[in-house]
């Protein structure tokens, strides 16, 4: 792919199915390797240093995520096993308040996320 430049907040990417729009967002994230060449975001080259703060800074939403099986509360929980993310506990705290802006109940905490899946699907 040639050089190319994207403009924070002013970027949207459109294509076809499978023109490479989600590859393109994997690999800002560090998640694919590329081949040849090199990725520079916010002016520093892409590495696996780099990703941590970058992924800091940007949110990817698959078109189907991956949810691990399980309850609400035990995924919600997973990041804060990893060392790097243990100062960001807190967040959790924030969860009550989410919920209620959400209209939800604490209970769904407590739900198995294939049950969930399949009320939202049917």
């Amino acid at each position: 792919m040639p050089r190319f430049r994207i403009q924070c907040w002013k970027t949207t990417l459109v294509g076809t199915s499978g023109s490479g729009k989600s590859t393109l967002l994997r690999t800002l994230l560090g998640f694919v390797i590329p081949q040849a060449g090199t990725i520079r975001i916010f002016g520093r080259e892409l590495d696996k240093h780099t990703v941590w703060e970058l992924r800091t800074r940007m949110a990817y939403v698959a078109q189907e995520p991956e949810m691990a099986p399980g309850k609400v509360h035990d995924t919600l929980e997973a990041p804060f096993a990893f060392k790097n993310n243990q100062c960001l506990r807190e967040k959790l705290e924030k969860l009550p308040a989410l919920l209620d802006r959400l209209q939800l109940s604490g209970k769904i905490l407590e739900k198995d996320f294939e049950k969930i899946k399949k009320s939202i699907n049917s």
